[in-house]
């Protein structure tokens, strides 16, 4: 009986933090692929987030979080309100920049991600810098954003990480947040939004 507490936590956390019955994680129970986006999506109130971006060329650093989501089976369109947020019964699917698939293994002996913090960088021998510009449109509402270092460990022991960073503009008709000198301020009391990597 007890295996099942979490599971119910995570129910009524998901309902009671809404700050609407259907933008609740419970609605959001369809996922898809869009412009190389993992997209999920609210049937009841034709919303979605977006989670993970697949960087699909190393030439290009500039992201553009879609202002809509297209179903390709239905038509249905749906507004894109968040980056990141949570599926099903709560299942967490923030928003990331998928840079694996360009990290070169090499002879390394192991490798893990951790959460980033900038204090820990003098631990690593190399670090490689991946740096974006993000662009934001003008219906995002919440951002829930996953930073990690990827890490590769040498057989000598030493340890390089991997970063990706942003440059952020937000659509100045965005009335929840806005950017400044590449950073997101929330525009409710110009507070920083420290989640992401700057650079």
């Amino acid at each position: 009986m007890a295996k099942l507490y979490p599971l119910i936590f995570v129910s009524f956390f998901s309902l009671f933090s809404c700050s609407s019955l259907y933008s609740c994680s419970l609605f959001y129970g369809s996922s898809d692929t869009y412009e190389n986006f993992d997209v999920y999506y609210n049937t009841h109130n034709n919303e979605a987030f977006v989670s993970g971006y697949s960087w699909p060329d190393q030439s290009n650093h500039d992201i553009t979080i879609p202002d809509t989501y297209q179903n390709s089976e239905t038509n249905e369109t749906y507004t894109v309100t968040a980056m990141g947020g949570f599926f099903g019964r709560g299942l967490p699917c923030p928003f990331y920049v998928d840079i694996i698939p360009y990290i070169s293994i090499g002879d390394s002996v192991d490798d893990y991600m951790t959460p980033y913090t900038e204090e820990d960088e003098s631990n690593y021998a190399n670090i490689t810098y991946y740096d974006f510009t993000l662009n934001i449109g003008p219906h995002i509402k919440t951002i829930f954003v996953d930073t990690f270092i990827y890490v590769l460990v040498q057989t000598d022991g030493s340890k390089d990480g991997y970063i990706y960073r942003f440059y952020v503009t937000v659509d100045q008709n965005n009335s929840t947040f806005y950017s400044q000198d590449g950073k997101v301020y929330r525009t409710k009391d110009s507070s920083l939004y420290s989640d992401f990597i700057y650079y």
